[in-house]
């Protein structure tokens, strides 16, 4: 996205990342007519054998809540 910002490049990513430059004028739209095909998710961390409480509840909040997007 720095790289967009800075007029060194294009940039394809989700609406939050982009809505306050692009609302500023910072960034422009293009490939309007592009159909962006979706990717799976991913929760990378650092391995352990021993995961937080908090990492382990997060992830099962994303397989919960992005299942039926990307099944398993």
């Amino acid at each position: 996205m720095n790289a967009a910002l800075n007029g060194r490049g294009v940039f394809i990513g989700p609406t939050y990342m982009v809505a306050n430059a692009l609302h500023e004028g910072r960034l422009l739209t293009i490939l309007d007519d592009y159909i962006f095909i979706e990717t799976d998710l991913y929760a990378v961390c650092p391995y352990s054998k021993l995961v937080s409480s908090k990492v382990r509840t997060f992830v099962d909040y994303l397989v919960d809540a992005w299942s039926d997007k990307f099944p398993l």
